[in-house]
């Protein structure tokens, strides 16, 4: 009778029919299988911690991985990222150069607009001497101004389109950098991590 009671459960990996309760590895009781020649209650009680413990290992050797990685790649690209950091105060420098190229464009072309109507208004009652001057003084008086405001207002047109040129080859300068920049620093900046599938991180400017 007591063999027939033994003979009830089947083993989960095998099938078999002939798990026992036995003596167990940690001393206690629990079912047998001769066929694994395991032990079903011992599998059940560790697996949970081995799974946890793999876990844990595996983030672990994530972190330990990526963490070489990053710092292996910062030694490795450091001349690039010197010379990216290089790259980017010149170009902080020649942007801040146009900034105030573009401002003193906008403040001269405002002031020749103002010119250009003061000497419209000179040149049309020039057109008209009869009808706007009882005096030749007069009209020699405005007409020396005439002189005056048309050379000073061409001065400032040939400095400003001066002005424009020495912009435009900044913003040429600053375009070239950028580009020489992006290339390298898809080099310098680019980061290959494990997270986990491998990827990787790239830096650029606009």
């Amino acid at each position: 009778m007591g063999s027939q009671d033994q003979i009830k459960k089947q083993c989960p990996t095998c099938g078999k029919w002939d798990v026992y309760r036995a003596y167990l590895e940690d001393g206690g009781m629990g079912d047998w299988c001769p066929h694994c020649n395991k032990s079903l209650e011992y599998r059940k009680r560790i697996s949970p911690i081995i799974g946890l413990a793999g876990v844990i290992l595996v983030i672990l050797g994530y972190v330990v991985v990526n963490s070489i990685l990053h710092y292996g790649q910062e030694i490795y690209h450091k001349p690039q990222i010197e010379q990216c950091e290089l790259l980017d105060k010149e170009l902080s420098k020649l942007k801040a150069e146009i900034d105030i190229y573009k401002n003193n464009i906008e403040l001269t072309k405002q002031n020749l607009f103002l010119q250009k109507i003061k000497i419209d208004e000179i040149e049309n009652k020039l057109k008209y001497p009869e009808k706007n001057y009882i005096s030749e003084k007069s009209y020699d008086k405005d007409y020396k101004m005439y002189k005056k405001l048309i050379k000073d207002y061409n001065t400032q047109v040939e400095k400003n389109n001066q002005s424009i040129s020495n912009c435009k080859s900044l913003i040429e300068q600053y375009n070239l950098k950028v580009g020489e920049y992006n290339t390298l620093a898809k080099t310098a900046y680019s980061k290959w991590y494990v997270i986990p599938i491998p990827g990787k991180i790239s830096k650029g400017k606009n």
